[in-house]
């Protein structure tokens, strides 16, 4: 992991407020052009989760990235289009390592098990406040 120093997470917080800009432009549009509310997102994830594997490419096979700048690449700009590519890359990580079983489990689980806690904040605000 790199330092932390101010211009590290200067930049690190400037790649993290263009991630999030783009994902926010770039959702509504891909919706409209589809004519479906959930494809700008879609095309957003997968979009994202391409990018960060190119990215990590760069890094782990060609050297031609540092490790900061793969930081700020990966947790900033990809961070903050989509938390989707982050999760992808776990999983692309935990298949590469021979970790299959836990790649599966996270592949299964997380997803249900998100799906299942948006349904419980969802209903606790509903019947408890």
């Amino acid at each position: 992991m790199p330092t932390m120093s101010l211009s590290f997470l200067f930049y690190l917080s400037v790649a993290g407020v263009a991630g999030v800009i783009s994902r926010y432009f770039l959702t509504a549009p891909l919706d409209k052009l589809f004519l479906a509310n959930w494809v700008g997102t879609a095309i957003i994830n997968v979009g994202g989760s391409l990018l960060a594997g190119f990215v990590f490419a760069l890094a782990e096979q060609k050297n031609m990235i540092s490790q900061e700048s793969l930081t700020v690449l990966l947790f900033g700009f990809c961070g903050g289009f989509t938390t989707y590519s982050a999760y992808s890359l776990l999983n692309f990580q935990l298949i590469q390592q021979g970790l299959l079983g836990q790649a599966l489990i996270n592949l299964i689980v997380l997803p249900l098990a998100g799906l299942l806690y948006v349904f419980i904040g969802y209903y606790s605000v509903r019947f408890f406040i």
